[in-house]
């Protein structure tokens, strides 16, 4: 029976116990985490607040900051603009940062099939014009949040009918989340994997992974991170993550609660170096 989610702050006392002394390796989704979700992706622009705890935390000489989103690697940086720290888009398929620019592989195999898909997903939904196509050139997302309700049974039916025999035949990979549909390429790759990846060498115990998000596909990485990271789920609704915060506001506070964790922790060294002295 899986546990019940506890909510992050009833539970503060006891993690910022947890954190003392640690090196955080802090993973943030954007869209539903950093920024509240809104009508479509282009709306999504981080607030001044936000982006200044992101660049005192980027500082922090105890904390490893990275940005995880279904987001193309491009539009994820412009977007948040900060240097020296790691950027990781479409959902683990681009992966930038200090001393890393990588991508998987596989897309120059899946470009062709997203192609075909393109061209008949443009006839298919042309009665649709609120569905938003949003071609990220390794993945493609269809966001449906402006698509009326009783339209989307149809959407869904024709969309199934178009991908599934790629589907079937492994060329792609279907995903469904919060009023979007990701198609992906056919290799079992993901945040969590990629968040994994990211902490190879990292394997010291004073190092205490943290990973929020909101939507199902970072359920991939709370469940890939399950015995060794403190995950939180932004947000309503089904997660295997540890604990949950109410909606991007608490995720501002959570981030404060970070910075002073930090400002603490730098007080106590310098202390312990002046007394030794």
């Amino acid at each position: 029976m899986r546990e019940k989610v506890k909510d992050f702050f009833e539970q503060w006392s006891h993690i910022k116990e947890t954190l003392k002394g640690k090196d955080l390796f802090l993973f943030l989704d954007y869209d539903g985490t950093l920024t509240p979700i809104v009508e479509t992706p282009a709306e999504a622009v981080l607030a001044p607040e936000v982006k200044a705890m992101l660049d005192r935390l980027r500082n922090s000489e105890h904390c490893h900051l990275t940005i995880v989103s279904g987001r193309a690697l491009s539009d994820l940086r412009q977007r948040v603009g900060l240097k020296k720290i790691i950027y990781v888009g479409n959902h683990g398929f681009e992966v930038y940062g200090p001393d890393i620019n990588w991508k998987n592989g596989y897309f120059p195999k899946s470009r062709q099939v997203f192609s075909q898909i393109l061209d008949k997903l443009s006839k298919t939904l042309a009665s649709m014009p609120e569905v938003l196509i949003e071609d990220k050139r390794i993945t493609l997302s269809l966001h449906v949040r402006r698509l009326e309700a009783d339209k989307k049974p149809l959407f869904k039916k024709s969309l199934y009918k178009t991908v599934m025999p790629y589907v079937r035949l492994k060329d792609i990979h279907l995903r469904e989340g919060k009023e979007v549909y990701e198609l992906r390429p056919p290799v079992a790759w993901d945040k969590g994997k990629a968040v994994l990846w990211l902490l190879q060498g990292f394997h010291d115990k004073s190092v205490l992974p943290i990973y929020i998000g909101d939507d199902q596909t970072d359920e991939d990485a709370f469940i890939a991170l399950k015995d060794i990271a403190l995950t939180i789920h932004v947000g309503n609704g089904e997660t295997t993550a540890q604990y949950s915060l109410k909606d991007t506001t608490q995720v501002k506070l959570f981030l404060a609660k970070i910075l002073e964790v930090q400002a603490a922790e730098r007080a106590k060294i310098s202390s312990d170096s002046d007394n030794s002295a």
